[in-house]
């Protein structure tokens, strides 16, 4: 089992993050056949845009390396969660799991949504376990179909913003 733990972002990381997506959003892209998705086209320019407007976890493995990451953003709709992003040697390892659950206690909500293809295969099967349930689905294009997912928070968060 692969060693990693948990912080928040800090600006030094955002090259080594817009990496991780790039490779992590990679297959998403070639199921789709289509590598203009924005994971793969946003500019470092862009996650620093994201880094001062969202929350940003990474996962950093034992040897100080960024290997996941996941962005996070309180909306009077609920908390997005987006750019969930791991490591390919990493996978199936517990971090996307650990992300989503450390973005849903720094931004305590009545609400979480999200996105993804609906040929993302292994993260509908992460969030569909972490109690997310599709509400909308959303053509993008003639040929990619995205899936929206949310999580309700039964109980509503009394630090919620």
């Amino acid at each position: 089992m692969l060693t990693f733990t948990l912080r928040k972002a800090i600006f030094k990381d955002l090259k080594k993050i817009l990496h991780v997506q790039q490779l992590a959003f990679l297959s998403e892209a070639q199921s789709l056949g289509d590598f203009s998705i924005s994971p793969l086209t946003q500019t470092l320019e862009s996650v620093a845009e994201d880094f001062l407007q969202n929350e940003i976890i990474v996962a950093i493995d034992a040897s100080g390396k960024v290997i996941g990451s996941i962005r996070g953003k309180r909306k009077e709709e609920g908390t997005l969660i987006s750019r969930l992003s791991v490591a390919p040697k990493c996978q199936k390892n517990g971090i996307g799991k650990s992300l989503i659950v450390a973005m849903e206690e720094l931004l305590p909500s009545w609400r979480y949504y999200l996105f993804t293809s609906s040929k993302n295969y292994p993260a509908l099967e992460l969030y569909n376990k972490l109690g997310y349930k599709k509400y909308k689905q959303e053509d993008y294009s003639p040929t990619i179909l995205f899936y929206h997912l949310e999580k309700i928070n039964t109980i509503v968060p009394e630090n919620e913003g």
